[in-house]
Parts: structure tokens; sequence; C-alpha cells
């Protein structure tokens, strides 16, 4: 049996935003910003559209760049930033074991699926907009190779749009391969 909360949130929702949050690493979407949890008329709270994903995926400059740890639990450069990262939803439900059971099973069911649709996805894209991509870094060519705002040190200092294709691939797989020992270790 859970911690109570099954009589006010529907779990397999905070689950799955868990595991999206998650694999992308975003920073955003730590209960400090850019959440939105819905609740219907007699019904449970629910989480519900994921957006805003600039810093996500390795691309923040309060990353620690090892990404081998829970963002929604914060970590050592993120502690000091924000105080909600330390205690949220998450902080709560990771503690249980009925959640993290649920979300060991949700995320052998889904984890292999959303790793090579990460992946497929970016190859097929990059095919798709290489023209865009060049004519994009041609009139903006002192884009690559700058930190903007709060972007990572890492990515502001890739200076070719195939480096940033290549950061990114690699990135998801050392994300999943993280994930995937973690979550069965739960």
């Amino acid at each position: 049996m859970g911690g109570g909360y099954e009589e006010y949130i529907d779990v397999p929702s905070f689950v799955d935003y868990f595991i999206l949050l998650e694999f992308s690493y975003n920073t955003d979407g730590v209960f400090r910003r850019s959440n939105f949890i819905y609740k219907k008329a007699g019904g449970l709270l629910y989480m519900a559209s994921p957006w805003d994903y600039d810093y996500a995926f390795g691309n923040f400059s309060l990353d620690t760049y090892s990404y081998d740890d829970w963002i929604s639990l914060g970590n050592t450069k993120t502690d000091n930033w924000n105080e909600y990262i330390k205690d949220n939803w998450m902080t709560y439900l990771l503690k249980d074991d009925a959640f993290c059971e649920q979300l060991k099973e949700r995320w052998n069911e889904v984890g292999e699926a959303l790793y090579s649709k990460a992946m497929s996805t970016i190859e097929e894209l990059e095919i798709t907009v290489a023209a865009s991509a060049a004519e994009n870094f041609a009139v903006w060519d002192d884009i690559l190779g700058t930190q903007i705002q709060y972007q990572s040190s890492k990515t502001g200092a890739l200076t070719t749009w195939e480096e940033h294709i290549e950061y990114l691939k690699s990135f998801i797989e050392k994300r999943y391969k993280w994930m995937d020992k973690t979550i069965n270790a739960m």
C-alpha cells in the first residue's frame, strides 16, 4: 500500500511525468515552473501537458554534467538556486515503495521504446532539417560556440550543428543507460 496520496493523485500520470522529466533531465519541469497539474470535477489530480524543454537534455548552466542523479531531487548546483527542488511531489513519491514499483514496471514497459524513438527521431529530423540548418547558421554564424543566457557551457562551446546532434545523441544514450540501471535497482 502507498502513502495515502493515491486518494488524491492519478499515480500513473505522475509515473509517466517522472519518466519523461527525468529522461530529458528537464530542470524546468521539477515543480519550480512549467508544470501543470489538472483536476476534473470529482477526479484526481493528474500531470498533463509536458512542455518547456529549453533547459533539458543537458542544456542548462546549473547542470552537473554527470547526469547520474534525479533532477527532480536537485543536484549540488541547483540546491542553492531553488528551494522548490529540495522538497516537491517527487521527493515524497520516490520514498514510497508502491510508487517505485509502479515506476519500475512502467519503465520496463516504455523505457526502451522511448529511447529508440528519441534516437530515430533525431536521425530522421537531422535529414529533414539539414538544408534549413545550413541556411540558419549561414545567417546566424556567430551563435555556434557561444553560450547564451542559461545555456550550459558544454552546449555553448559546440561549434557545429553536427556537434550539437552528436551531443544530444550521446546525452540520451547515457541518460537511458543510467535510468535503466537505477530504476531496475529500486
